[in-house]
């Protein structure tokens, strides 16, 4: 079965559940901490990751640090995850919550970077223009680059718009070149 495929399935499942207990807000909260802890801690991020590591091993270790922390839904998926071997799949299965969760919730991720940084009216006029164009609320990410010289790259979903001075200089490098 497809990485994709079973990352979707079981994103699903959770969400699915979720809704029917009415603890999404909660199970997406913890997933998105936990997101942070994998992207962060590579330790997290290998013992998740390391099969050698007997499953009975993981499941007290999470149970043990998240008992108290999680919803009870999500800490049961996990060891659901650690149960038949899927872990290595838990990254995917939280984008793909995430995914659900902000088609539900008619949200849509935005990334922009700049080359300096964005004023609080530049955010918000960029939210009330992808709002009016979109007809969803963005969650904007800010990630200063100061390789770009100057101007902007704005991720929206699939498409990029790349309106910096490195790639304008680039493109004009190639256009002088052929």
């Amino acid at each position: 079965m497809a990485t994709g495929t079973i990352a979707v399935r079981y994103a699903r499942a959770l969400f699915a559940l979720a809704k029917e207990q009415s603890v999404i807000e909660e199970v997406y909260n913890d997933l998105t901490t936990l997101q942070i802890l994998i992207k962060e801690n590579r330790f997290f991020k290998l013992f998740l990751n390391t099969p050698t590591i007997p499953v009975k091993e993981k499941k007290n270790l999470v149970s043990k640090i998240l008992q108290d922390k999680f919803n009870f839904l999500t800490l049961k998926f996990l060891l659901y995850v650690f149960e038949q071997r899927r872990e290595e799949f838990t990254a995917r299965m939280i984008l793909k919550f995430i995914d659900f969760y902000n088609e539900e919730n008619n949200i849509v991720p935005v990334n922009i970077k700049s080359a300096n940084d964005i004023t609080v009216k530049q955010v918000k006029e960029i939210e009330k223009i992808i709002t009016e164009q979109l007809g969803k609320t963005p969650i904007i990410e800010l990630n200063k680059n100061p390789e770009l010289i100057g101007g902007y790259i704005l991720t929206i979903n699939d498409m990029q718009i790349d309106k910096s001075v490195k790639t304008a200089l680039s493109k004009f490098e190639k256009c002088c070149l052929e």
